[in-house]
Formats: C-alpha cells, structure tokens, sequence
C-alpha cells in the first residue's frame, strides 16, 4: 500500500517548457475512479485518490490529492531546479520527501521502447476544451501496451507518471487511464480555470519534516500499522 502512495505521489511530474499563445498558468480539476481492481486492493480503495487539483504557472507545478482517510499529499515540481518534493499529510503527520529529475529518470525501464504515438480522427469537449485523441505505445520485452488519451494544445502540458511516452505530447492531457498494480486508473479534468497562481504554493512549508525515502516508507508503515490497532 506504501507503494501505491509513492506512485500517485508522482502522478503527475514534470512541468515542460511552453509554446507561445497556450494557457501556462492557472489550476486543473480532475475526477478519478479505478477499473479492474485486483482481489487485494478491493477493501482499500476507499483510501485511493478520488480526486486531483493541479496549480501551474511556468516550469512549475503543485498537485493535491487526497488520500482517503489518511489525509492528502502534494506533489512540487520545479523544471527551473530540477527538483520534485512530495508532501504527505497523515493522520497530522507531516512529510516532505525530496527528489531530483536524474533519480526520477534513473526508474525508467531502460528495456522500453517508445513507438511513434498514433493520431485517431475522433475529438471529444473536456472541461471546455476540445481534445485529440491520442494513442501511446510502448513496447516491453514482446508487449506492446497501450496509452489512449485525450489531450489540447491550449495549455501548456505536464508528463504524467514520468511516463517517456507522454514527452510526445504537445499539450495537456485532460483525461486518460494509466496501468498500475493490475488495476486501471481512470483520470478526467472537470474543470480548467486560467488565473494568477501564487509562488508561494510551490515552497515547501516549514512544518513538514524532511526524510529519504527509506524513513518515509517506515514512518508510513508505523502509522498504518497503528491506525489498524
């Protein structure tokens, strides 16, 4: 279960450089439900995402999620510095866990193979904007999996997952379903807003004690563990 929320964690990563006359500031809202859930996480879902909001100005990005009734993390990105901090809130305890874009890259499969995405006719309205749809694959080992998504141009785009095959996208991806655990994860934005973000939402507040991520995987262990007594 720690797992899971070190990957929704960094669900959302990498706030690319922009093209002129897109949206580059302002905050998404998106919907998340789950698919093909497997026996073992049935009991659990209630704890998973069930919805996100991302703030965006720049090479900078901050996304919330909540977390069940653990509490919510937060997700900063700085292109500018190379640098992404999670922020766990649970059960009051406060987390920050650090990590560069090398060691974000260093997880990448070296044995994928990006294929050139394929571009289908049909188009879909999501939260205003009108969507390509788009379909990624990768191949690893003899699988080819595929991504479907639909994205705009209008606003400038963030990789998702730290996902290769999403720097090919040439703007946001306002709904898409991504494989994790066997289970499928179904997000959609309900709600595009252009407005002023504060630089302040991309610090990391003084009240969140800094750890590796081996403490963070204990410290959350000791809290689930109690939380379960």
């Amino acid at each position: 279960m720690v797992r899971l929320f070190l990957f929704f964690s960094l669900l959302f990563v990498f706030a690319k450089s922009q093209a002129q006359n897109v949206i580059n500031e302002g905050k998404i809202l998106f919907d998340i439900s789950y698919e093909d859930v497997p026996l073992q996480y049935k009991s659990k879902v209630e704890q998973l995402a069930k919805d996100a909001v991302i703030y965006f100005k720049g090479n900078k990005s901050r996304t919330e999620m909540g977390i069940g009734i653990f509490g919510k993390n937060t997700t900063i990105v700085d292109k500018d510095s190379n640098t992404v901090f999670v922020l766990l809130t649970v059960f009051g305890n406060r987390f920050a866990l650090k990590k560069t874009t090398q060691e974000l890259a260093q997880l990448k499969n070296t044995n994928q193979m990006v294929l050139k995405p394929i571009l289908l006719p049909d188009e879909r309205m999501i939260a205003g904007f009108k969507c390509k749809h788009l379909v990624l694959q990768t191949v690893l080992k003899s699988d080819t999996l595929e991504t479907h998504c639909w994205y705009t141009p209008e606003i400038s785009p963030i990789n998702f997952n730290n996902d290769p095959a999403f720097e090919q996208i040439e703007g946001m991806v306002l709904e898409f379903f991504i494989q994790a655990d066997e289970m499928k994860i179904h997000l959609t934005a309900k709600e595009v807003a252009k407005a002023p973000i504060e630089n302040s939402l991309f610090k990391v507040p003084l009240n969140y004690q800094m750890v590796d991520e081996t403490e963070l995987n204990k410290r959350m262990e000791q809290i689930m563990n109690k939380g379960q007594d």
